[in-house]
């Protein structure tokens, strides 16, 4: 009786076999599928047939499950309960490969569901939730100094605008999922592929922009850069005369209470002063005049159109100035030397401002630059249609009918 050979030598023995058998005959699959062709081909559409059926009856299953958790979720629950409680490791596995396969799904269901108000006051409930009996955890060296090379960055731009003449950034934090769904909003419009009509639509805008729209862009830019000048040199000259305007405030909030007048906000009077001496002072060197402020200007500054306005002023006593013959007016210009000083009051798409003058003179030559070097005679209040209800309309701006003129 012969002995049974180890595993191990069994094994390999039978390997050995059947790889001298392959060896031995090579061509045998070839030859195989050639003799047994339509018999395979039966077997794998029988195959086939099979799988696409059990796939049919998951399916089924999956969907009247479902619909049997959707009728009785406290059944549902319960069972869910049940099998976590019997197998908390193997729940635990599958709720983190299921997080690992759906991420992104999740995620974006997750922030759909968001507002920002929400977040916020999550954040606010954390935040008065947190132990403060425990101290505040120190910043490292790498984050203090991450956070000086912020700084510095942002006093760099700072700067750099500055010099350029241009306002400063202003940014608008967003939350961190507002930012993932406004990068999906965007990459769903750019990827999206557009039809004939829209492409068509698109070449058509490509032409040069409007002259309107270029002027307006221009202008506004004119604005933003003068006030953002203006605003520098009050900054400078409130730092360079501090002393003397806090003093003066001072002492006039001082003379207010023994008068029985409430006294000066301190900082905003020592503002609006400073910043009415630099208007003084530009008015004096370009011999425009200086700006009067729309409590003080004895103006009509608020009307329901250009044409109302207009009448409203001369109503007041204000003289209109006309416009040159066969030159569309882009402004309208009033006189008034009812006051300590000769006025102008203009009207423009910026607003309407007042400006006072030291003479008629100087009043005259502003008019001569305004008008390109001619000066027409003013127009007296009975040249201005004033009745309710007239047909008869004074010189207008580009849009002769706005919603509301504000005063600056």
């Amino acid at each position: 009786m012969t002995r049974p050979l180890p595993e191990d030598e069994r094994i390999a023995r039978d390997r050995a076999r059947k790889q001298a058998w392959w060896d031995a005959n090579p061509n045998y699959r070839a030859e195989h599928r050639e003799k047994n062709l339509e018999r395979l081909r039966e077997q794998n559409r029988e195959y086939m047939r099979a799988q696409a059926a059990e796939k049919k009856r998951r399916a089924r299953e999956v969907e009247r499950v479902r619909q049997w958790s959707k009728e009785n979720p406290e059944k549902r629950r319960a069972a869910r309960e049940r099998y976590r409680a019997a197998n908390p490791e193997k729940y635990r596995e599958a709720q983190r490969e299921y997080y690992h396969r759906n991420k992104e799904a999740i995620r974006a269901r997750r922030d759909a569901a968001r507002t920002a108000d929400q977040v916020r006051a999550g954040a606010r409930r954390d935040y008065e939730k947190r132990d403060r009996s425990k101290p505040a955890k120190p910043p490292s060296p790498e984050q203090r100094e991450r956070h000086k090379a912020q700084e510095r960055e942002k006093k760099r731009v700072e700067r750099a605008l500055a010099r350029a003449g241009l306002p400063p950034r202003r940014l608008q934090r967003v939350l961190a999922f507002e930012k993932r769904n406004n990068a999906a909003a965007a990459n769903e419009f750019f990827d999206r592929r557009r039809t004939v009509k829209e492409v068509a639509q698109i070449r058509r805008q490509d032409g040069p922009t409007p002259r309107a729209l270029l002027e307006g862009f221009t202008e506004t830019n004119a604005r933003l850069r003068e006030r953002l000048l203006f605003r520098r040199a009050v900054d400078a000259h409130q730092l360079a005369n501090a002393a003397r305007l806090h003093r003066d405030v001072l002492l006039d909030s001082r003379a207010r209470e023994l008068a029985g007048k409430p006294p000066y906000d301190t900082l905003l009077e020592v503002r609006r002063r400073a910043a009415s001496e630099v208007r003084e002072a530009q008015a004096r060197q370009s011999g425009a005049g200086r700006l009067v402020e729309p409590h003080r200007s004895g103006a009509v500054l608020r009307a329901g159109s250009v044409r109302e306005l207009v009448q409203a002023n001369v109503r007041a006593g204000w003289c209109v100035v006309p416009s040159r013959a066969g030159v569309a007016p882009q402004q309208l210009l009033l006189l008034s030397d009812e006051f300590d000083s000769p006025r102008l009051l203009t009207i423009s798409r910026g607003g309407p401002e007042v400006r006072e003058f030291d003479s008629a003179e100087a009043r005259s030559t502003h008019l001569r630059k305004l008008n390109g070097g001619s000066e027409a005679s003013p127009v007296g209040p009975s040249a201005v249609a004033t009745r309710r209800g007239s047909t008869s309309q004074p010189p207008s701006v580009t849009s002769p009918r706005t919603a509301a003129v504000s005063g600056r």
